[in-house]
Order: C-alpha cells, then sequence, then structure tokens
C-alpha cells in the first residue's frame, strides 16, 4: 500500500453522501480535534476552517424543512414492509396448508424470490431495500401465470404502488433539500476543501494517533446509494 510517510491515507467519496450529512459530520469530527489536539495550533486551525464551512453549507438550506417530508418517507418505508410481510405470509400458506398443495411448488418458487435469502434487507438502508425491491417485483411480474396461481396478483399490485410512492417521497424530500442550488453550489467547495486539508494533516505521523477517532464520524456516513460500510484507507485524499 502507498502511504505518506507511512501512515495510509483516508479517502472520502464526497459525492457519495448526503451534503447535510457530511455537514453534521464535520461538526463532530472538529469537536474530537480539540479534544485530542488543543495545544496543536495547526489542527486547531484546521477544526475552526472545518467548522465555520460546515456550519455555512447547514445555513445554506436555512428555511428548507425537510423533517415533514422526512416523517413522509419513514410512513411510506413502513407502508411498503407491510406488504411485503403479507406477501410472505400468503406464500407461507400456499407451502405448508395441506389445503394448497397444488400450488406448494409455486409458492415455494416465488418465495425463493421474495425471502430466499431472507428479508433483512428490509432493515437495510432505504436505498439498498430500493434495489432489492425492484429487482423482486420485476421478477414477480415476469411470471403473471404463476401470481396468479396462488392468488398474488392484487398483492404485488400494491407493493409495486407503496414502492412507487416510498420513491416519490424522497425525490419529493430531495427537491425540497436542493431548493437553494446556487448558494449550496458556493459553499460546497470550500467545506471540501476544508475536510481534504484536515485529512492530509491527520496523514502526518506525528498526527496520526487518534486520526482513526477523530475521522469516526465521516467512516460512519452512510452512503445514498451503497451499503452502510466504513471507507477504507486508500493510497491518496
Amino acid at each position: 500500500m502507498i502511504t505518506r510517510k507511512g501512515v495510509p491515507m483516508f479517502k472520502f467519496p464526497f459525492y457519495n453522501y448526503n451534503l447535510l450529512d457530511i455537514a453534521g459530520a464535520s461538526m463532530n469530527m472538529a469537536a474530537r480535534i480539540r479534544e485530542h489536539h488543543s495545544g496543536d495550533a495547526p489542527m486547531l486551525e484546521r477544526a475552526d476552517r472545518v467548522e465555520s464551512t460546515a456550519r455555512a453549507v447547514k445555513d445554506a438550506f436555512e428555511g428548507v424543512d425537510t423533517k415533514p417530508a422526512t416523517a413522509e418517507i419513514v410512513l411510506k418505508d413502513g407502508v411498503r414492509d407491510v406488504d411485503v410481510r403479507v406477501i410472505e405470509r400468503l406464500l407461507q400458506v400456499h407451502m405448508m396448508s395441506p389445503l394448497h398443495t397444488a400450488t406448494a411448488a409455486v409458492a415455494t418458487e416465488l418465495y425463493q424470490i421474495l425471502a430466499g435469502e431472507g428479508l433483512d434487507f428490509l432493515n437495510a438502508p432505504f436505498s439498498i431495500e430500493s434495489l432489492r425491491l425492484v429487482s423482486i417485483l420485476e421478477q414477480f411480474e415476469a411470471r403473471p401465470d404463476q401470481l396468479a396461481a396462488v392468488g398474488l396478483t392484487p398483492y404485488v399490485a400494491q407493493l409495486r404502488k407503496s414502492q412507487s410512492e416510498f420513491e416519490a417521497a424522497r425525490e419529493q424530500r430531495g427537491a425540497l433539500r436542493s431548493a437553494k442550488p446556487e448558494v449550496v453550489g458556493a459553499v460546497r467547495a470550500p467545506f471540501f476543501a476544508a475536510i481534504r486539508a484536515t485529512i492530509l494533516l491527520l496523514s502526518e505521523p506525528a498526527r496520526a494517533e487518534h486520526a482513526a477517532y477523530i475521522l469516526e464520524p465521516l467512516r460512519s456516513l452512510r452512503p445514498k446509494t451503497q451499503p452502510a460500510t466504513p471507507a477504507d484507507p486508500t493510497p491518496a485524499v
């Protein structure tokens, strides 16, 4: 691995994450810098710069209240989760009841599509759950005769509806958050530059001891379209 003076450098893919989430994590990061580098003037200067640019990002969204939109997203997510559970139960009835031996094989095949790998994806980040549900729906809808055989046609249509309504709610919140594109664009570049400069300073051997702790708020952020896994140290900022 290529390192800077023997220390792995952390690369943060900014555009994979929500800007407001990065701002919140960065303010936490600034507090951690002050906690462990109280006598280090360059690091304290970086903390001040990160915090001030993060506040500028938050101020750029001032007056844009996304809480109602977020509550609507949570509500819509709950609806689609219930729809998945209903389909699961119906398939289990056909698989287990002696009254449905004629459709047990079809139900088993459909069940494997829905829950062959479990239903843990219902607790995954929204974007991951959506990807999985879209795949399930496409596979279900490619088998109309099998759906009809076990009476699932209206239930799959309901899941398609609830999934579409969930995505519409997410898009509505996104539109609210991007309501000030010019202002947001003006504060984004200096904010990202402040974070990069801080990461660079933390890569120096003399300051590397607490780097993982300081950068943890960034590492723990959930990507917009990827699984919630920590970012890895990489050779460049």
